[in-house]
């Protein structure tokens, strides 16, 4: 059987035996050995990626086999992974342009509340960051046909997605996505959350990037963000369609410009999320990073920069396994220890390399990818001034000295000029990080819009045909009601418990209700009410129960918390005296808009990513 089948076989196993027993007997059937001798062996016996790969999202999932023996857990898509308490919309109907900082500013604080510690071993907020946008990417990456695309929907069976499950709902750094997405999941669809959750990461990382290097060109999400993504609740249409690093760039060109409808130009740019987090053999079984660990917490061009400021050679059997093949960096300046591994994937190094007229792969070819340091001289100044890990100069034989070392390998091409089907876009944004920028929120957009273009909206702008709240940006002094308290000031606060991250969902309920005096009503109304938190905007309200009360704050825009502490419902029967409330007032205007596109406009491109496709090295675009 193929491996793609035998990896099937585990879901299956998992429901007769333990997770340990299934990862091993799976295993098994790859080695084409008895299920029997490696199960005996499993627990001292870490041989095969497969265990590697599947151990952790197997062991992680173990304890849920008790209660869902219908399904396994390891087959949960995100929507059954990422439940809803007061029931989950499917598409989101319509978002205002606070809704949308408010979804970004939740997902900000989780990545903003990680340590800043960042060394080779230990560099929480990259490996946050690469989760989320790698859940993102996989996400957006399965489209084809006019199914698939960002409708927040993977293939958690591939064995690509192995992982994904800790930033989702499992933790990882100990945060997860569905802490906030349960803040908003009622009004706003996981598709288009998604979205929102990788654009929110971007936006901060090049926040660090932009404080580190003043004058550093910003990314603006929000004027290009079109809301109404349809969840999908399976998406078995999904299966085998991620890109397998192995192919390099026949699997570069079937996924991001045949599929997705991308030039060469764009699909160089969206490969620059790598420079975000790293790769991990228990995820995808590769091992290393993409740039060195600060750079991988700050979202900029340093991933073009390594590919051509540094040497690379070919890494093969990762880890020992033969399915998993990679470049390793080979000059005088890589970190030889296992936490500060550099790589690049095959799909990385073919943009810009090639070796006999193809596109060079870790399989095929034994060549050093590197350039002679006057053709990447752009490269070089935003690499410090940092050739090869030293001085460039001296002649091509000591620069391939310091770039290559005593290998025995030839050059991957010409040294004097890259011929990768993207090379010429690799060295203009290895030189300006600004042009990247650019590429990439186009490419960005496409890619998350592919399937949707035509049911899309502008922030603001609904397609409805009934009531609808908009926002005004007029003050409103609105006086608690008797018995409830400011905390923190309230406004622009939402509620939590023990701390800023403390937010269970068995700390409230949900309700809608037309104003903050409404939502002060429901908790009256509630014995154990302790406070609510109010969403203007959305007309959300959260109805806190939580024992010991409302005991921390956040910073979120648009919202309004405030504790209660008086009357039937309090602990006490004391009156507390507080200062008016200066909120946004909302009101209900009826809406018959249909608009479709705005902010410049939505881009229409064929959904089965056809027509002709001219020129090479960022040539003409599929349409």
């Amino acid at each position: 059987l193929p491996i793609s089948t035998l990896q099937r076989h585990a879901a299956v196993m998992y429901s007769a035996c333990s997770a340990l027993q299934a990862v091993c007997l799976l295993g098994a059937l790859a080695q084409g050995c008895a299920g029997s001798q490696l199960v005996s062996e499993c627990g001292a016996s870490t041989s095969g990626q497969v265990l590697l790969q599947r151990g952790s999202s197997l062991q992680s999932l173990q304890g849920e086999s008790a209660t869902n023996t219908s399904r396994t857990a390891l087959g949960l898509t995100p929507f059954e992974a990422m439940p809803c308490p007061s029931g989950a919309v499917l598409k989101t109907e319509c978002m205002s342009v606070a809704q949308y900082d408010a979804v970004s500013n939740s997902v900000r604080s989780l990545l903003e509340s990680l340590p800043e510690t960042c060394t080779a071993s230990n560099c929480p907020q990259a490996d946050w960051s690469g989760c989320v946008l790698r859940m993102a990417g996989h996400d957006f990456m399965d489209f084809a046909n006019g199914q698939g695309g960002s409708d927040g929907c993977t293939d958690m069976l591939d064995i690509d997605n192995a992982g994904l499950d800790a930033c989702l709902r499992t933790g990882e750094q100990g945060l997860s996505l569905l802490q906030p997405y349960q803040q908003f999941c009622s009004s706003i669809s996981l598709a288009d959350f998604l979205v929102i959750a990788a654009e929110a990461v971007i936006t901060s990382t090049r926040e660090r990037e932009q404080a580190a290097r003043p004058g550093a060109a910003a990314v603006d999400f929000r004027s290009q963000f079109r809301f109404g993504r349809t969840t999908s609740q399976s998406c078995d249409f999904a299966q085998g369609r991620l890109p397998n690093p192995e192919n390099g760039c026949s699997a570069v060109e079937q996924t991001f410009l045949q599929r997705m409808g991308l030039d060469w130009n764009e699909a160089a740019a969206l490969m620059g999320v790598h420079t975000l987090g790293r790769a991990q053999v228990a995820n995808s079984g590769y091992h290393g990073w993409w740039s060195d660990p600060e750079n991988s917490r700050r979202f900029n061009n340093d991933y073009y920069v390594s590919l051509l400021a540094k040497g690379w050679v070919p890494e093969r059997a990762v880890s020992g396994n033969s399915q998993k093949n990679q470049w390793e960096r080979s000059d005088i300046g890589r970190d030889q220890s296992f936490d500060g591994h550099e790589m690049m994937l095959n799909t990385d190094i073919c943009l810009a390399y090639s070796e006999n007229g193809s596109p060079v792969s870790a399989t095929q070819h034994n060549c050093c990818a590197w350039l002679s340091s006057n053709v990447i001289s752009g490269a070089v100044q935003n690499n410090g001034g940092e050739f090869c890990g030293g001085q460039g100069g001296g002649g091509a034989a000591r620069e391939r000295g310091q770039c290559c070392g005593d290998d025995g390998a030839n050059d991957c091409g010409s040294r004097n000029n890259p011929s990768g089907p993207a090379a010429q876009a690799v060295l203009n944004f290895a030189s300006n990080d600004a042009t990247w920028i650019q590429t990439f929120l186009r490419a960005w957009r496409i890619a998350t819009e592919n399937g949707f273009e035509t049911s899309l909206q502008d922030l603001g702008q609904c397609q409805t045909s009934t009531t609808s709240s908009t926002t005004s940006n007029v003050p409103t002094t609105v006086p608690p009601a008797e018995g409830f308290f400011t905390i923190d000031g309230s406004v622009d606060r939402v509620c939590r418990g023990a701390s800023a991250q403390d937010n269970l969902a068995s700390y409230y309920t949900v309700a809608f209700a037309a104003s903050m005096e409404a939502c002060q009503a429901l908790c009256l109304s509630e014995a154990s009410c302790k406070g609510v938190e109010f969403h203007a905007a959305s007309g959300r309200c959260e109805v806190w129960v939580r024992p010991q009360g409302i005991g921390a704050t956040a910073g979120v825009p648009g919202f309004t918390c405030l504790g209660y502490a008086g009357g039937a419902a309090g602990t006490t029967s004391a009156t507390t005296t507080t200062p008016p409330l200066t909120t946004t007032a909302t009101s209900a205007t009826p809406s018959t808009t249909t608009t479709v596109g705005g902010n410049g406009g939505g881009r229409r491109r064929p959904t089965n990513g056809g027509g002709s496709r001219r020129g090479g090295n960022g040539g003409g675009r599929r349409r």
